[in-house]
C-alpha cells in the first residue's frame, strides 16, 4: 500500500508554485482523486480542523469522494499507540474487534469532530481560504458563485461529518452512558445527543451501527431510532449478545422504519431475549419499498414457527432477496430467500398472531 503526505510530496521551500489558484488543480486534490481514500492524522488539539486547507481536503472526502461509496475516510491519532476509525474493518479484522479497537479513540477528538465548522478553519494566507469556499461554492468553477449556495453546501458537509463522528462515538457513549449528554468540552456542562446531531445529517444514505457485546438495553434502542436520518436507504445494526434487548426494543426501532424510504436492512438481535411477539410487530412495520432484507434471531430461544409465520406473511411484495437466521430456536433454519421462508409449515401455529400484535402493541 502506498501513501501520498503532502508535506513531502511539495516543495515546502517553493510552496507557491504547487499550489494552483483553483484548489481543484492543487496537487491535494488530484492525490484524492487517485487514491482510495483520504486518511487524517489528528493530533491531541485536532489541528486539522482548524486549518482551511486540510478542511477542503475534508470537504471533498465528505461531499464528493465518499457519496458513491467507493472511497475511504479513515481517521488516526496517538494516545500510548495509534487509535484508529475506519470505515470498514482492517484485513482479517471482525466487525466485533473493529468495535472494540474503536471503542479506545479518545472522546476529546470524538467530541471536536461533533462540532466542527468546516468554514472556520484558518489559512496562512488570507486569500487561500477565499479561493477554497469560492470554490467549494462552485464545485471548481463550474457554478456561478452564490452566498446562498456556500452556506447550503457547508450546512450539509458539516452535518456529514458530524454524523460520522456521532456513529464514531456511539459504542463508546453508550458503555459510558452519555448518549445523550456526550460532552462537548471538558467543562461539565457543554453536552450534545447523539442522536440529534445523526438526525440532523439529512443527506446520509447509509446508517451502520454495531453494539455487539454491550449492555445495550431497550432505551437505548429507542435512542437509535430516534436518530435514524430521514432519508438513508441502507441500515444495518447489530445487537448480537445483547442479553437485555426484548421485544419492546424491537417494536420501538419498527415505529421508525417506516419514515426513511429504506431498501436495504439488516438486523441482527441474536442472543437476544427476543419472542415471536417481536418479529410479529417488526414484520408488520417492515417498509414497502425493501428490497433486500437479511435478519439474525439465533439463539433466542422463545422464537417458534409463530414468528416465523408472521415474518413469512408480512414480507414486502417487493423484496428480492432474504436471509432470516433462525439457529438455536424452535425453529433451528436459516431461511435464504423469500420463496424459501413463505413455504413454511403452517400447521400447529402455536399463537395467535393478531393476538401477539395486539399484546405488543399495547406494551409499547
Amino acid at each position: 500500500m502506498s501513501y501520498w503526505i503532502c508535506g513531502y510530496a511539495n516543495r515546502q521551500h517553493e510552496l507557491a508554485s504547487e499550489i494552483a489558484d483553483d484548489p481543484e488543480e492543487s496537487s491535494f486534490r488530484k492525490a484524492m482523486k487517485l487514491a482510495d481514500g483520504v486518511l487524517l492524522v489528528l493530533d491531541n488539539d485536532a489541528m486539522p480542523f482548524q486549518r482551511i486547507w486540510c478542511d477542503f481536503e475534508l470537504d471533498k472526502s465528505i461531499m464528493v469522494d465518499m457519496d458513491g461509496g467507493e472511497k475511504m475516510l479513515d481517521i488516526v491519532t496517538k494516545q500510548d499507540k495509534p487509535r484508529l476509525l475506519t470505515n470498514k474493518p482492517l484485513p482479517g479484522e471482525k466487525l466485533f474487534d473493529k468495535a472494540s479497537r474503536e471503542m479506545k479513540f479518545p472522546v476529546s477528538l470524538l467530541a471536536s469532530g461533533l462540532r466542527v465548522k468546516l468554514e472556520e478553519g484558518n489559512a496562512t494566507v488570507e486569500s487561500d481560504k477565499h479561493s477554497i469556499l469560492r470554490s467549494i461554492a462552485t464545485n471548481g468553477g463550474r457554478l456561478s458563485y452564490l452566498e446562498e449556495k456556500l452556506a447550503t453546501h457547508l450546512e450539509i458537509a458539516n452535518a456529514r461529518l458530524r454524523g460520522f463522528f456521532a456513529i464514531s462515538a456511539w459504542p463508546q457513549a453508550l458503555k459510558r452512558g452519555i448518549v445523550e449528554k456526550f460532552p462537548l468540552y471538558n467543562d461539565g456542562v457543554s453536552t450534545v445527543s447523539l442522536p440529534e446531531i445523526l438526525a440532523q445529517d439529512d443527506t446520509r444514505k447509509v446508517f451502520e451501527l454495531n453494539l455487539s457485546g454491550l449492555d445495550v438495553k431497550d432505551n437505548d434502542i429507542a435512542s437509535i431510532a430516534r436518530g435514524i436520518p430521514n432519508n438513508i436507504q441502507a441500515l444495518s445494526l447489530c445487537f448480537e449478545s445483547c442479553e437485555h434487548v426484548t421485544d419492546r426494543g424491537v417494536c420501538l426501532l419498527a415505529h421508525a422504519l417506516g419514515r426513511p424510504p429504506l431498501r436495504h436492512l439488516h438486523l441482527d438481535f441474536s442472543g437476544g431475549h427476543v419472542t415471536d411477539a417481536g418479529i410479529c410487530h417488526l414484520a408488520a412495520k417492515l417498509p414497502a419499498k425493501l428490497i433486500s432484507l437479511k435478519l439474525n434471531f439465533a439463539f433466542c430461544r422463545n422464537i417458534s414457527s409463530a414468528g416465523v409465520q408472521a415474518l413469512a406473511e408480512d414480507l414486502p411484495a417487493k423484496l428480492e432477496s432474504l436471509e432470516a437466521i433462525f439457529r438455536g430456536t424452535a425453529i433451528d433454519r436459516v431461511f435464504t430467500s423469500p420463496q424459501d421462508i413463505k413455504g413454511v409449515n403452517k400447521t400447529g401455529l402455536a399463537a395467535n398472531l393478531t393476538g401477539l400484535r395486539t399484546r405488543l402493541m399495547g406494551r409499547s
